[in-house]
Formats: C-alpha cells, structure tokens, sequence
C-alpha cells in the first residue's frame, strides 16, 4: 500500500515549459546583477554552477554548496557583494517572471486527495532552484509549501532527477521503501525513472510530456491530475 506520493511542480502541477521558461529566468537574473558582473561572465558562470549540480553524488555536499564553489570560482567578486543581491531577486524579482504560468486542472484537487486519505505529500521538483524560488513556483500552482511534507530544493539535496540518488534521498528523509511510494510526474526520464527503486509511476499525458527515448521507460498509470485521484484509489 502507498504511504507517500511524490510530485513532480514544472509540466505536472504548473504549465511551465522550463524551455521557454529558463532564457527568461536567465535574462532576469542576469539584469539584476549586471552592474557587479557582466552578463556574458554571469551566465557563464551560471551555466556552469547548474552543470555541476547535475552531476553531483556527494551526498556530504548539498547542490547548493556545489553551485556556489563552481559559480564564484568564476567569477571575480565577493560573496558579500552578490549574494544579497541574489536573494533579493528570488525574494521580490522571480515572481514577476509568472506571466501565464498558471496551475494545470486538478493540481491542488489531486494534492489534497492523498493528504485527506494520510498520505504523505512530497514537492519533488528538481532541486536547482533555491527554496524560494521552489515556494513561489508552488504558489503559482495555487498551492502552499504547507501542503507538502518535504519539498526538495537545491538547499536540501544532494543529487539532481534523473539520478536515483535523488529519489533514494527522498526515500531515507520519509523513512519508506520504494515500493511505498509513487512518483507523477509529466518527464518520462526524469519522473518516471524512480521505477527503477520499486516507486509507482503516474504518468501526467494531459499537458507537456517529455520523452527523449520513445518510450523507454516504465510507467503503472497514466492521465490526468483530475483522474489521479480515481485511479490511484485502489492502491491506499
């Protein structure tokens, strides 16, 4: 039986296409600091900070320690010049970069079916962006960060999807086993690999799907958000 489920936030319970979405994050964040660091220097470095936390496994250093090495090994500035700076943009900036990124159908209707029934509710987007850009994304979805018992951001991580580090550190934060577990979301690679640890696969086909592979992957049910509830009912 389930005692957890796991979303995936972009192209699941959020219509964001992180393609068209990423050149206007980059566009934004690189404005904010261009008067400490040129654009082209900036997004080098950001770029490249993002690589690395793709490709770490050290479950000692989170995402963000990788990116913040990577990133400043960069770039020619003090930590204590940049980094307010940044925190300001995720405060008061990233919002605005919503335009018309809005929740998809039976989001927050599917997130409450398994809190109502006691089950545990994982944010399991992918854990490069800061906790605060993760929460106001979350908003975006007309949900709160209350409505989740754990949501992975680049904080509180130390893997990135689609390594199945980052699905097991989920697993040992719940105290579960994979086959206690489902994962939705609408990236057949990314979401639907945690098969691979026993999860459950729900595969989201009513908005983006992402297949690089043609098929390549395994997954247990498919639909809806708002036909999520009926069919994940017979396995709690």
């Amino acid at each position: 039986m389930l005692k957890a489920v796991l979303f995936d936030l972009d192209g699941t319970l959020l219509t964001l296409d992180i393609e068209t979405f990423l050149p206007r994050y980059v566009k934004s964040i690189s404005r904010k600091a261009q008067h400490k660091i040129p654009n082209n220097i900036f997004q080098k470095a950001l770029f490249a900070g993002t690589e690395e936390m793709v490709k770490n496994v050290q479950k000692d250093k989170s995402n963000q320690e990788v990116f913040m090495e990577t990133f400043f090994s960069l770039v020619n500035i003090d930590k204590k010049e940049i980094l307010p700076m940044l925190d300001e943009f995720y405060k008061n900036d990233f919002s605005n970069l919503q335009s018309d990124i809005t929740a998809v159908p039976g989001a927050k209707e599917a997130v409450k079916f398994c809190k109502d029934n006691g089950l545990k509710v994982v944010l399991a987007t992918n854990p490069v962006f800061p906790k605060e850009a993760t929460y106001e994304r979350i908003r975006w979805a007309g949900l709160n960060a209350t409505d989740f018992n754990l949501i992975t951001s680049y904080e509180n991580m130390s893997a990135t999807k689609p390594n199945l580090e980052y699905y097991q550190q989920i697993l040992d934060k719940l105290g579960i086993r994979g086959k206690e577990a489902m994962m939705v979301g609408n990236d057949c690679q990314e979401d639907l690999c945690a098969a691979k640890l026993g999860m459950k696969t729900f595969l989201v086909d009513d908005g983006l799907v992402i297949d690089r592979s043609g098929g390549n992957y395994t997954v247990d049910l498919k639909g809806s958000l708002k036909e999520f509830p009926d069919k994940i009912r017979p396995l709690i």
